[in-house]
């Protein structure tokens, strides 16, 4: 006599996600690097700003890498005033799912929901400033991750004086 068996419940326990960070110049060595580092320590999420990007061909190009996804705030982009100036890398595993975003238009916000969290890749050249207020007037909801480059210092975060763009972004 044949028993029925349950199938058990699969407990689903939270991914602690893992987040590399870095600008890579527009450097096309310092790209892969990041990449194969990111790579190496099994990070889930990379986050690069001033990626290397060009066109040929009419197509755009940038650095990926076969372990993990790549995600850009524009689909196409045909100078280096259209480039995206963010990147967003997500690992391709099974317990991780991606969802981009676009509260707004923009070649310096790529907004990605992983999971549960939802995660924010930030650029703000030096004499920009719509870039950050649109940044500073979002409500950031919970579980949420804002990194990148902004260009500013602060005492919490960099030696050195503080700008006003750090004293603003920390306060």
């Amino acid at each position: 006599m044949g028993t029925s068996r349950r199938p058990r419940a699969r407990r689903c326990e939270k991914k602690t996600l893992r987040v590399f960070q870095a600008n890579v110049g527009k450097v096309p060595p310092v790209h892969d690097y990041a990449l194969a580092l990111a790579d190496s320590e099994r990070y889930d999420i990379v986050l690069l700003q001033e990626p290397w990007t060009t066109t040929a061909n009419s197509r755009c190009l940038t650095k990926t890498h076969p372990a993990y996804d790549t995600y850009s705030p524009v689909e196409t982009w045909n100078s280096n005033s259209t480039r995206p100036r963010v990147m967003t890398y997500v690992r391709r595993d099974s317990t991780l799912s991606a969802d981009q975003n676009q509260p707004c238009q923009s070649r310096d916000i790529l907004w990605l929901t992983v999971n549960d969290t939802i995660i924010i890749n930030f650029y703000c050249q030096n004499d920009e400033r719509d870039v950050l207020d649109t940044l500073l007037q979002w409500l950031i909801p919970d579980r949420c991750l804002v990194a990148g480059d902004f260009n500013a210092r602060h005492h919490t975060w960099q030696t050195g004086p503080t700008t006003n763009r750090g004293h603003e972004i920390a306060s």
